[in-house]
């Protein structure tokens, strides 16, 4: 083993050297293609992982084993709970994409894990992390100075960067800034360790850009725990740590100040070769001091630099940066509307496990059903807590397996770091994990893992670790032990169903795109033909069947083609058999039942909806709108007491939102996003109306 780890430190080796080629791709370009949170660039990366994995099983030629390893283990399971829990999935179609999405993931994870047999390649994979963490900067920065334009990379102020997101691109950056650090230390050529340099202070200065308060919350926590741990390169990644921390402090109030900017490229390169500067004097005072300092000394040193780094930013902060950025991150309590929001939102999750505890909701679960459960009206499509939100969607039985999966991951970091492999493995490793969990904390106060390539930065980094564990001398006996077609047969057939699952997904994707371009130019005919188009490839998306269902509703009653009444309501229905907990599901089909005489279905779909979504104060409104109309179908056809039955329908719906707001106290009516439930203008006009056609009766 000791042969093993000393050729293994020398160079890349040429043992499957194309398909770890072929993965780093994975590993770079997700931040450049909106973070991968949508499904147009999500199901090209799912197809370009699906081919490595193809490409990986064809290439081995060794028998194809099998022992059992707690993180694989761990990982597997929770990536099958995500596929079980379609079986009780409330959006379908969402669980299916998320199962796809966690399914790449474990892809990544595995060939990682199994690519990366030597350092170099590990150290190359992280590189390529790093890289991409220097464009995520570099594209914010850019954006912010106004020096090109990255649509939504820069808002109200705050660097999104291409992920979109302020929150994800902070905490994204700060998972860079660690291995950033870790890569300048391990460089042996001066030349490229000082550019390392710089780059992390191009990076933690975008992160701080970002205006992020739980990065700046969480991420310290990494930090720290890095220099903590980092066996033999403290001094080391302190002395970088310090060389960018240093022009951080100097000019960050003028090239974060986005309002007030004068020569901010000029600054940057200045500050940037300020910190290979102060890194090269540090390196050599150090070098020339050449003191035998023990461990304790060591640590000792580390501890009182980073906090006294720690203790300069927070009370020197309003002078160090500009005083919005300053403002976001120094005035955090929890008192803060987005703090309580948050604490709602995890009351409500727990309200929807307890009701869900074994499967779950599916994948967009959360979405599909929290309307039913919250406490006020608000809007989110997200938990902004990871693990909550995968219990909602994946129930216990995923939950599980995630925690499983963390436990796993600390298990094996600290078996590594108890083992006799090289410092240089333990450091990787050690950075790896830090990284890792300056994400998952993140994850605990936001949605940043909802976004793909920041779940990539952090599955990848597990495999990482894990393929530092298959260096270890004990590795456990196989239990299987197959002829290599097994796993040509096995990941051929992983990867030809990922495949061409994602391709009729994206095509499906792709036809619903060119309908909503043709739709917004008012080409009903090319809309309509495309969302048909759509449905074929995509059968499970609710979102086009229902788009699908108002084109023929609108065609209907332009074309006076009642025919298509029939088409619209069908296709309504099967949204609601795909997702059946959506009220514009509901309207849409209560609007195409009315167009097909169908009055009692109309008013069922309209109080389904309301039934669905009760805080909505336009939901009542447009019930109310539903009974009337229902009440003059039914005197057109001759039928006063029918009439009369809906038109009554109107008066309880009073006191029916009367009822609801009588529940909710103070501090919820202050958070209510949107109108208060009660009389509204609308709804006083349609009750007015209902009014006087009683009289008549």
């Amino acid at each position: 083993m000791a042969k093993k780890n000393a050729k293994s430190l020398n160079g890349f080796g040429s043992d499957h050297l194309f398909p770890f080629v072929l993965l780093l791709p994975l590993l770079f370009l997700p931040p450049f293609f909106r973070g991968l949170f949508f499904d147009s660039e999500s199901f090209v990366a799912y197809m370009y992982a699906a081919a490595v994995l193809m490409v990986y099983v064809m290439y081995r030629k060794d028998n194809f084993k099998l022992s059992f390893n707690l993180m694989e283990a761990a990982f597997i399971g929770f990536v099958l709970a995500w596929f079980i829990s379609i079986l009780a999935a409330y959006d379908v179609r969402e669980a299916v994409g998320d199962a796809l999405r966690n399914l790449n993931y474990l892809i990544i994870f595995l060939l990682l894990a199994a690519l990366a047999e030597n350092l170099q390649k590990m150290r190359l994979a992280l590189w390529t992390f790093f890289v991409a963490g220097i464009g995520v900067a570099l594209t914010g920065l850019g954006t912010a100075y106004g020096t090109f334009n990255f649509n939504g990379a820069f808002v109200d102020g705050l660097i999104n960067s291409t992920l979109q997101y302020h929150n994800a691109a902070a905490i994204y950056l700060m998972a860079c800034g660690i291995i950033g650090l870790y890569l300048a230390a391990v460089s042996e050529n001066l030349w490229l360790r000082y550019a390392v340099s710089a780059g992390n202070f191009l990076v933690l200065l975008t992160a701080f850009g970002a205006g992020s308060r739980g990065a700046m919350l969480m991420g310290p926590i990494a930090f720290a725990l890095f220099f903590i741990g980092v066996p033999g390169l403290r001094i080391k990644t302190l002395i970088s740590l310090l060389a960018a921390a240093i022009p951080f402090a100097l000019l960050s109030s003028r090239l974060l100040d986005f309002n007030n900017l004068s020569l901010p490229w000029l600054f940057l390169f200045i500050g940037m070769f300020l910190t290979s500067a102060i890194h090269l004097g540090l390196d050599k005072a150090v070098g020339r001091l050449s003191l035998n300092i023990d461990r304790k000394q060591v640590w000792t040193v580390v501890t009182v630099v980073f906090l006294a780094l720690g203790a300069v930013l927070f009370i020197f902060s309003e002078q160090i940066m500009p005083q919005g950025i300053s403002d976001r991150l120094h005035n955090f309590d929890f008192q803060q509307n987005s703090v309580q929001e948050r604490f709602t939102f995890y009351k409500d999750a727990m309200k929807i496990i307890k009701d869900h505890p074994l499967l779950g909701t599916g994948g967009g679960g959360w979405n599909a059903v929290y309307r039913q459960y919250q406490s006020y009206l608000y809007h989110s499509t997200e938990v902004h807590n990871h693990p909550l939100q995968v219990w909602v969607e994946t129930g216990t039985i995923g939950f599980v397996f995630f925690i499983l999966l963390w436990l796993a991951g600390v298990v094996t970091i600290i078996q590594i770091y108890r083992s006799a492999l090289p410092t240089e493995y333990k450091a990787l490793a050690w950075t790896a994990f830090c990284a890792a969990i300056a994400l998952g904390l993140h994850s605990l106060i936001d949605f940043s893992l909802s976004e793909g390539a920041v779940s990539i930065l952090l599955w990848g980094q597990f495999g990482l670790i894990r393929a530092v564990q298959k260096r270890l001398d004990k590795q456990p006996e196989a239990i299987v032990n197959y002829r290599p077609v097994a796993r040509k047969v096995l990941g051929g057939v992983v990867a030809v169903a990922f495949f061409v699952s994602s391709l009729l997904l994206f095509i499906g994707d792709r036809y619903g795109i060119k309908a909503a371009e043709a739709l917004r130019y008012g080409n009903i005919t090319d809309g309509r033909a495309a969302l048909e188009q759509a449905v074929k490839f995509d059968p499970l998306n609710a979102r086009l069947r229902v788009q699908l269902a108002q084109v023929y509703s609108y065609e209907a009653a332009q074309n006076k083609n009642y025919y298509l009444n029939g088409a619209a309501l069908r296709e309504a229905e099967e949204a609601i058999k795909w997702n059946p907990t959506n009220a514009e599901n509901y309207w849409v089909a209560a609007q195409a039942a009315s167009g097909t005489g169908q009055v009692a279905e109309m008013v069922r779909y309209a109080e389904k909806a309301v039934e669905l979504a009760p805080l909505v104060q336009a939901n009542y409104e447009q019930l109310a709108v539903v009974y009337l109309n229902a009440g003059k179908m039914y005197l057109d056809m001759k039928q006063p007491g029918r009439a009369k039955e809906y038109l009554e329908k109107i008066e309880p719906l009073l006191a029916r939102m009367e009822k609801i707001m009588a529940t909710k106290n103070e501090v919820e009516k202050r958070f209510w996003k949107g109108p208060l439930l009660g009389p509204s203008d609308r709804f006083n006009q349609v009750k007015t109306e209902a009014d006087r056609l009683l009289k008549q009766l």
